[in-house]
């Protein structure tokens, strides 16, 4: 059996040249819902944070209702979505 990641050995950790951090679903997600990297260093830095769903994640939400889940021990970027505002 080969391994998925082509033999690169980064696994899902998906290091950028920038330095930051985006697993492979969140890459999919941010460009399937058209969501930049400024968007989402935006969210994380002035959006608001609460407990994630899943033990050790965080949610960061931005007035707009742009949502980044970010993982609290490795501080990856786990999935990017819109959340409707009522």
């Amino acid at each position: 059996m080969g391994r998925r990641n082509g033999g690169r050995g980064r696994g899902n950790s998906g290091g950028d040249n920038n330095g930051g951090f985006f697993s492979r679903h969140a890459r999919q997600r941010q460009e399937e819902r058209n969501v930049s990297e400024q968007d989402i260093n935006e969210t994380l830095s002035k959006g608001t944070r609460k407990p994630g769903k899943k033990p050790d994640t965080s949610e960061y939400e931005r007035d707009d209702g742009l949502v980044v889940i970010r993982g609290d021990d490795n501080f990856k970027v786990i999935t990017t979505f819109w959340r409707r505002k009522k």
